[in-house]
């Protein structure tokens, strides 16, 4: 059965929220056996690997190695690991955030994350509709997982992580 890509999108996210609130009933129990960069490297880690696993079933669906609907399963699958690992790492940040920045300044400090997050959409779905338009879909998803990895790479050699409890 095919599905409008409008629809797996929309599936694809709504499984995303519930991998996030699953997860978001455990992570209190999860986040406290770790320290705040701890879950960041494993988080970063997970991520990376989701990125590859994204490349991975989009590779193989190009390559008509796997049938759509296998396409579908596995996306929304990933979609869904994707949500549970994000509801890892947001809550342990905001709780960082709490923690270790002063109260009188934590809303400023939202609202500059917010709207710098807020101003980088725009534009990088922008780049990556005209690198998919344009060149190749793999372009976008290269840039996802190298970023995935710096990120990453960045968790396990700061020292300055290393200081959050």
């Amino acid at each position: 059965t095919s599905l409008e890509p409008e629809y797996l999108l929309a599936s694809s996210e709504f499984v995303e929220s519930i991998g996030v609130i699953i997860m978001s009933l455990a992570v209190a129990s999860i986040a406290s056996k770790f320290k705040i960069y701890q879950l960041l490297r494993i988080g970063g880690s997970l991520f990376a690997i989701i990125g590859i696993l994204y490349f991975v079933v989009i590779a193989n669906y190009d390559k008509e190695l796997i049938t759509e609907n296998m396409f579908i399963v596995s996306f929304i699958g990933i979609n869904f690991l994707a949500g549970m690992v994000n509801a890892t790492i947001n809550a342990p940040l905001g709780a960082a955030m709490q923690k270790y920045i002063d109260p009188n300044k934590i809303g400023k400090v939202v609202m500059i994350i917010d709207s710098f997050g807020g101003v980088l959409f725009p534009l990088t779905a922008l780049l990556a509709g005209y690198l998919i338009d344009f060149h190749s879909l793999y372009y976008p998803m290269l840039m996802m997982v190298s970023a995935m990895f710096i990120m990453t790479f960045i968790a396990f050699k700061s020292k300055e992580l290393k200081k959050l409890l």
